[in-house]
C-alpha cells in the first residue's frame, strides 16, 4: 500500500506543477515557450484530476491533504474563469446594429430597405450601398457608394 501511495503522491505532484506550468502562460510569451501555451489547452483535465486525488488524500486521512488543498487556492482564479462565474445582467441591449453587405442591390432595393425597416436597428451600415436604398426615419453618412451608414435621427 505504500508504494500505491507514493505512486499517487508522485502524480499529485506532478499535476501540480503541469498546473503552475498552465499559470505561467500568462507571463511567458508562446514565441519564447509554446508548451505552455499548448499545456493550458489540458487545464480543465488537469484542474478535475488534482481535485480528485485530494479527495483520495481526505478520504485516507493524511496530514498532506491540507497542503494540497492549500496549494489548491492558486488555481482559483483560473477556474472561476473556466466555469465563469460572472453574475447575470440586469440591463438589457438598448443599441440594435445591424451590418449588411447589400452587394450592389441584386436582391433588389425594395427588399433591401423592407428587411432593414423590419429589423428596426438604430444603426445600419451597408457595404457596397450604391445610392439607391433610404430607411424611413434614418438620416445617412458616408453615401460613397461602398460604404453607408445610417442612424434613427
Amino acid at each position: 500500500m505504500k508504494v500505491f501511495r507514493l505512486i499517487i503522491l508522485i502524480l499529485h505532484v506532478g499535476i501540480l506543477f503541469l498546473l503552475l506550468g498552465t499559470l505561467m502562460n500568462a507571463y511567458v510569451p508562446p514565441k519564447i515557450f509554446p508548451w505552455f501555451n499548448l499545456l493550458s489547452l489540458g487545464f480543465p483535465v488537469l484542474i478535475i484530476l488534482y481535485a480528485l486525488l485530494t479527495l483520495f488524500w481526505l478520504f485516507s486521512w493524511k496530514k498532506r491533504t491540507f497542503a494540497f488543498m492549500l496549494a489548491g487556492l492558486i488555481f482559483m482564479n483560473p477556474v472561476q474563469r473556466w466555469v465563469n462565474f460572472s453574475s447575470d445582467k440586469k440591463e438589457t441591449a438598448n443599441l440594435k446594429i445591424v451590418s449588411f453587405n447589400v452587394k450592389a442591390g441584386l436582391m433588389g432595393p425594395t427588399d433591401i430597405e423592407k428587411y432593414l425597416n423590419r429589423a428596426d436597428a438604430d444603426v445600419v451600415m451597408l457595404q457596397e450601398a450604391g445610392s439607391k436604398i433610404s430607411l424611413k426615419g434614418m438620416t445617412g453618412i458616408g453615401d460613397n457608394g461602398v460604404f453607408k451608414t445610417l442612424f434613427k435621427t
